[in-house]
């Protein structure tokens, strides 16, 4: 028997069984695995669940390492994505560590037409297959339209866009141990993280890719002419898109989103929430910064500054006749924030030929008070 492969991709381990072994895996498991030895030729022995693999691994593990990792697929391919590691590690190994996960998930980021194609392919699908497939009617609710913006809490959308999902299990778990759900423990359980995961892409996404592993379902799938490793496909892009920003988001000490609308004039956008400390009163700030690149008007920055009660609010734009317009609309922006009992400080419009919007997430911008 071929021994299995582990390969890393960012922070994600494959583990492939050509012969599977007496090994139970349920997805959404997390599970411990200690490397036993290192040899040449990136060959490792890991032991897991009590058995000892031999394994290819393209990721640098050491002798006596023990990781954490989280079951994500079944069958004969078993995909493990590590979520830590225990003992910890030297600043500059997780610096490494993490640098090495962002390089490996770049390609995941999906821009704005990337996000509406795969929107397509789940709202193309027949009737019969929705039947089959709850969680689909659940992620197209929580990828709504532009037009949604207007009506809704942007901060609900922010909240239920999948960035927050470990956030909210961890959360979970704690008031499971401090006895925060009553009763029939085992069914709150569920009841709770059902609930959850009906209100969080990332959680809908995972739960539908676990159905989409189930052979019965595959077939059923095939008979209404729906190929289920394209509509895995999908469901993968979107999953590592999400964990994309999740890791830009610990890398630059903020939360940092994809805009989670379908907006047919968006070519691209992000959204980054920070909290920064300026080391004199008023201390502590709070940051939105909206990264949109649109048909048109081309790549625009809007940053909003909540300093000391007071919000500040700076457009930059690379259209000359853009910049015109939002200056002409800040009086309107600026009642618009005293009618909601909120203080509006400076405000300001510009054009810059180039905007950086890399510059915008790492430095911050320029807001004149």
């Amino acid at each position: 028997m071929q021994g299995p492969l582990i390969n890393r991709t960012g922070r994600v381990v494959s583990l492939l069984l050509g012969e599977r072994p007496s090994l139970t895996l349920r997805a959404g498991e997390v599970v411990r695995a200690e490397v036993l030895n290192v040899a040449s030729g990136n060959t490792v022995s890991i032991r897991l669940k009590g058995m000892v693999i031999e394994a290819k691994t393209e990721m640098p593990l050491r002798k006596n390492e023990t990781l954490m990792l989280r079951v994500e697929g079944a069958g004969r391919e078993v995909r493990l994505r590590l979520v830590g590691r225990e003992g910890g590690g030297s600043p500059e190994a997780l610096r490494e560590s993490v640098l090495s996960a962002l390089k490996g998930l770049s390609s995941a980021r999906l821009d704005a037409e990337g996000l509406r194609a795969a929107a397509r392919l789940l709202r193309a699908l027949p009737a019969p297959v929705r039947e089959m497939l709850p969680q689909l009617s659940t992620i197209e609710r929580l990828i709504p339209g532009i037009e949604r913006l207007a009506s809704g809490d942007p901060g609900g959308f922010v909240e239920s866009s999948g960035i927050l999902f470990e956030t909210k299990l961890r959360l979970l778990a704690l008031r499971l141990a401090t006895g925060g759900v009553y009763g029939n423990e085992a069914r709150a359980a569920e009841e709770a993280f059902s609930s959850m995961v009906k209100g969080d892409l990332k959680g809908a996404l995972l739960s539908l890719q676990d159905s989409l592993r189930d052979e019965a379902l595959a077939g059923r799938l095939l008979r209404h002419n729906v190929n289920p490793d394209s509509l895995n496909t999908a469901v993968e892009r979107l999953i590592r898109n999400i964990e994309f920003h999740q890791l830009q988001s610990r890398l630059n000490d903020s939360l940092q989103v994809f805009i989670p609308f379908i907006w047919k004039e968006l070519r691209d956008g992000e959204l980054i929430i920070r909290e920064s400390y300026s080391g004199k009163p008023p201390a502590r700030r709070y940051s939105c910064i909206v990264n949109i690149d649109l048909e048109g008007p081309g790549r625009v920055i809007a940053h909003v500054l909540l300093q000391a009660g007071c919000f500040h609010v700076s457009f930059v734009t690379e259209n000359r006749a853009f910049a015109d317009l939002l200056n002409e609309g800040l009086p309107v922006l600026e009642r618009q924030f005293e009618a909601s009992g909120l203080r509006a400080g400076s405000m300001s419009a510009r054009y810059e030929e180039k905007v950086d919007t890399g510059k915008a997430v790492s430095e911050g911008l320029d807001v004149r008070i």
